[in-house]
């Protein structure tokens, strides 16, 4: 049996390398775990890293950290346990936020950048997505949009742990 790994107290303020868990593929290369109760999430091999800047929430829709890197799942099918949040409509300003996170300011005298349009527009919905078993999270997004985009999967490398 696998031993238990820690949680990591506050995703994003503990300096965290990816580069340990992607291949040269830019796939997984380790088992992905809820950080709570250990439960598997993701198979090696099955989610790709991507760059794309997204907004996660933490408890509220005020909290949460901005991310650069996502792994990006194709399907969920390919999860081996995931839940799913009531959805958000993409009109709602908290999917604005979460697909267009504020830009920052290459000068700090400068106000910050507005956030940017939401380029799969308003129809559809996100949901978060959070351990099966013990419904810790959300370390995840499911963006549900109009063809051609359809559903996107993706999970916080920041809010997991790795075997």
């Amino acid at each position: 049996m696998a031993s238990r790994m820690e949680e990591r107290p506050n995703p994003g303020s503990v300096p965290f390398d990816v580069s340990t868990h992607v291949g040269a593929d830019h796939k997984n290369t380790t088992k992905i775990r809820c950080p709570r109760c250990n439960d598997l999430v993701l198979l090696p091999g099955k989610a790709t890293l991507v760059d794309k800047s997204m907004f996660i929430p933490v408890a509220t829709a005020n909290d949460g950290e901005t991310l650069n890197s996502w792994w990006s799942i194709p399907s969920m099918m390919t999860f081996e346990n995931i839940t799913f949040s009531k959805s958000i409509p993409l009109s709602d300003p908290l999917a604005a936020r979460i697909l267009s996170p504020p830009r920052e300011s290459a000068d700090d005298d400068e106000a910050p950048a507005a956030p940017a349009q939401p380029a799969i527009g308003t129809q559809g919905k996100i949901q978060f997505l959070s351990c099966c078993l013990c419904e810790h999270g959300p370390f995840g997004l499911m963006i549900q949009a109009p063809p051609p985009t359809g559903m996107q999967f993706y999970i916080a490398p920041t809010r997991v742990n790795y075997e």
